[in-house]
């Protein structure tokens, strides 16, 4: 009985290191919530709200010089935007970023 208990326990230590790799292959950031869901659900993680927010300037950059483009003093207030969130976020949940799924509008 012990011995089945034992594999069993190395078979979800083995679970768990591929979870946490592969969400590092994916750029993201492991949280113990975030393999945890993945182990429980098989729910791969979801994007990270300052990295979304990020991307979305990136794009807005992008267009700069087209007609489309966005004033400079427009850019620089979406980048405090994203300073702001991210500065909440540190201080309110002691992470970098959050998962989209943690998003809690009330």
């Amino acid at each position: 009985m012990a011995q089945v208990v034992n594999d069993r326990l190395k078979a979800i230590e083995a679970e768990h290191k591929e979870i946490l790799n592969r969400q590092i292959s994916l750029a993201k950031i492991p949280t113990p919530e975030s393999i945890k869901r993945e182990w429980l659900h098989g729910n791969t993680p979801l994007p990270f709200v300052v990295e979304l927010y990020q991307k979305y300037l990136d794009f807005l950059d992008e267009l700069d010089g087209t007609e489309k483009g966005k004033a400079v003093r427009t850019m620089e207030k979406w980048y405090f935007g994203k300073q702001h969130l991210q500065n909440y976020i540190q201080k309110e949940i002691g992470r970098k970023d959050i998962e989209i799924s943690e998003l809690n509008v009330t």
